[in-house]
């Protein structure tokens, strides 16, 4: 009985994709490879063409996956791609290997206990779609000002250096924004993507600052400084450093190797 039952699932998938298999969640299972790229080709194109819904703090915005090209409108580009034939590939090749008994139940056991589905492999360009998100909420986000230093000389050169506090800006948190969206879109589906804001904090503290201020007075107070150099022509050139220069120029920063 169950040797006639697995001929017949045999040559009834013999050109179509076994039961029970499906594409992010969606049943092709008993579908020729044409009938399957169909269906899932029509969902793709619902799911780029309804965009990506964002939400921040009550405000929400459509960011487009099929964007028009500003100087060209009849010039439409993705910013998701999705291979639907490797898709429908995979899922047609799928219990396909293996010996001649195995491929002779296989049809049966995918359409009896074997339900599987298959993923997709959605490929964001993520560059295009932070920039499309920052756009959608431009006043969102705070440069804020980095920890400085306010550098005055005396008349007889001596410097004398003061600490500018940070002032601590915001910005769209764009990577958990991207996590949450690679999970959200295997069903290629989305739901409303919630955007958070996060600190953007200086590079160093005031007090780390501080710390540099002895360096700071120590190169302003020994300048000038006569800055040389060659062109590939063999011409030298020569520039002077002035400590006004350098009071305009100093910076408090971490060495990004050391962390100090």
């Amino acid at each position: 009985m169950i040797g006639a039952s697995a001929a017949v699932a045999q040559r009834a998938y013999a050109d179509r994709i076994y039961g029970g298999i499906s594409i992010a969640g969606i049943d092709v299972g008993g579908m020729t490879i044409t009938e399957a790229t169909e269906k899932i080709q029509r969902t793709v194109n619902n799911f780029l063409d309804a965009g990506i819904t964002t939400s921040l703090y009550g405000e929400t915005e459509t960011v487009a996956l099929m964007p028009r090209g500003a100087s060209d409108p009849d010039f439409v580009y993705e910013l998701a791609e999705v291979d639907v034939g490797k898709l429908v590939s995979n899922a047609y090749a799928l219990g396909r290997s293996g010996n001649d008994i195995q491929k002779y139940f296989i049809p049966l056991w995918f359409s009896t206990f074997g339900k599987t589905d298959i993923k997709p492999e959605i490929t964001f360009s993520e560059t295009r779609i932070a920039d499309a998100i920052r756009e959608a909420y431009p006043e969102a986000e705070s440069p804020g000002t980095p920890t400085d230093f306010v550098i005055s000389i005396s008349e007889e050169g001596k410097a004398q250096v003061e600490v500018v506090d940070a002032v601590i800006g915001s910005t769209i948190d764009i990577q958990s924004a991207f996590e949450t969206l690679k999970k959200d879109a295997q069903d290629l589906s989305l739901q409303t993507l919630n955007l958070q804001l996060i600190e953007r904090s200086s590079l160093i503290s005031a007090e780390e600052a501080k710390d540099l201020i002895p360096e700071a007075v120590a190169a302003v107070e020994k300048a000038p400084y006569a800055l040389t150099f060659s062109n590939d022509q063999g011409e030298s050139f020569s520039y002077e450093i002035t400590n006004k220069n350098l009071a305009i120029w100093l910076k408090p920063e971490k060495n990004i190797v050391t962390g100090k």
